[in-house]
């Protein structure tokens, strides 16, 4: 350490500060200098020292009281000959197995708040008031806010705004709001503004919209010029625009109730016709039926003109299932499809014939070279295949499927007269294989014997494919 105009009581103060025993009464840190008072049992003065350093923008340090000056400093400042008031430099320097990794200890110690077992709304609140009255000075409050983020899913509010409030209410308030336009430009307090902008972002995901309230606790934590407020301010303007932009609103929350989900999602695929007509049918009705379940069904007026247009000797096809989203639930459908309808055959026009160059060069004619005449598809009819109807099952099993199709019979006369149905289904599942107890081990032993492995219904063990060979007439 560099000292100068050591002390005027004691000349030889390097000498006492090795081996005098000193009773050290006030020792302070002041921006320019070091005070220090002592009594020096070898002269029987008290020494007064006013200690200039070499570092000029040092705070305030409190520094425990020893018998010995040096000693007291050397603690203090160990393995230094600065004088430096950097924390990082000060854990760098202390020895001891509290400070080898603070942060990982915060985190370890953070995480702790949220290892209830009855994970809900109240124990997440519980677990921000405990931290508030253990944590007078709110130390480690970015690691506690990381860590409640984390855990924000597994207690169910990640779509709560009375848990981002609290949240963003264990920031300190006014220190960290930035006294001029340097500090303001230059990122006061980077850490804590980009917690609270990650905070921010995880309510963007989720859907929810800060409030009036959330824009005043902001206010008082980081001021008007600060990131987060301007994240804030802007979540404020864009989400309100597109809360409720969507062609298909969904209720919130989204139901749990399978039956209720499979109505929005069956409604919101059949959304391009509005001649569509939702039904829910229940399999009971059916004769033979194997599974009792639900079916929700959606077909239009047109595309049961396109199942009255279906060529006898062409099947139709059951294809699926497919996942469609509802928000974070999913649920799978079916759907009857046709072949795709061939492209309409162009009449070759000879474009050396003069007597049709009137036509070819008038601009309100539609006839042009290598183009025909020929009625617009509607829009179930796509390139792949022609939409005639879709469906959710209770089970998305082959029976519940065979009873939409005789289900369907009795509004599509076409069916009724024996138009061919064929079942590709991607993934059958457990439910699928229906198989009486007494025929399930026999089948399978005969297989055993003749040395093929027992198939699924409908698949070829050797080439992979699922697509069933049944037909329903």
């Amino acid at each position: 350490m560099m000292f100068a105009n050591v002390c005027k009581f004691c000349k030889q103060f390097h000498t006492c500060k090795t081996s005098h025993l000193l009773s050290l009464s006030t020792l302070k840190i002041f921006p320019k200098h070091i005070y220090m008072k002592a009594y020096c049992a070898s002269h029987g003065t008290a020494i007064q020292v006013n200690l200039p350093v070499v570092s000029q923008n040092v705070p305030y340090h409190p520094i425990p009281i020893q018998q010995n000056i040096w000693q007291s400093l050397s603690t203090y400042f160990k393995g230094s000959r600065h004088l430096h008031t950097s924390s990082m430099h000060e854990m760098k320097f202390r020895k001891g197995p509290s400070m080898s990794n603070p942060d990982e200890e915060k985190r370890l110690t953070r995480q702790g708040y949220f290892k209830a077992d009855v994970r809900n709304k109240d124990s997440f609140l519980i677990a921000i008031d405990v931290y508030k009255e253990q944590e007078k000075l709110l130390r480690g409050h970015v690691e506690f806010i990381q860590a409640a983020l984390k855990s924000m899913e597994e207690f169910g509010v990640h779509k709560d705004l009375e848990v981002y409030k609290k949240l963003m209410d264990v920031f300190p308030k006014v220190k960290m709001i930035p006294q001029n336009i340097w500090q303001a430009e230059f990122d006061h307090y980077p850490i804590q503004q980009d917690c609270a902008v990650d905070l921010l972002h995880r309510m963007e995901t989720f859907g929810v919209i800060p409030d009036a309230e959330m824009e005043d606790i902001i206010l008082m934590v980081f001021g008007s010029n600060s990131h987060p407020m301007k994240k804030c301010r802007r979540m404020n303007y864009w989400m309100h625009k597109f809360a409720n932009a969507s062609p298909w609103p969904l209720p919130k929350p989204v139901p749990s109730e399978v039956l209720e989900l499979a109505k929005l999602a069956v409604a919101r695929m059949c959304s391009v016709d509005q001649a569509s007509e939702i039904t829910v049918f229940d399999t009971a009705e059916v004769k033979d039926a194997i599974d009792h379940t639900w079916i929700v069904s959606g077909q239009s007026i047109h595309q049961r003109e396109l199942v009255n247009k279906q060529p006898e000797n062409v099947p139709l096809k059951v294809e699926g299932p497919w996942k469609i989203f509802l928000r974070e639930q999913s649920i799978d459908y079916f759907v009857l499809k046709a072949d795709p309808l061939p492209s309409p055959q162009v009449e070759q026009m000879d474009k050396d014939d003069v007597s049709l160059i009137g036509l070819l060069l008038n601009p309100d004619c539609s006839l042009k070279a290598d183009t025909a005449i020929t009625i617009r598809p509607s829009v179930h009819e796509q390139k792949d295949g022609t939409i005639l109807a879709i469906c959710i099952t209770g089970t998305s099993s082959r029976d519940s499927l065979l009873s939409w199709i005789r289900l369907l019979s009795l509004s599509n006369p076409r069916l009724e007269e024996g138009l061919p149905v064929i079942f590709l289904q991607a993934s059958p599942t457990a439910s699928d294989e229906i198989v009486p107890a007494d025929h399930s081990s026999t089948s399978d032993e005969k297989k055993l014997e003749a040395g093929d492995m027992p198939t699924t219904d409908g698949q070829d063990a050797s080439s992979g494919k699922n697509e069933d060979s049944n037909k329903y007439k």
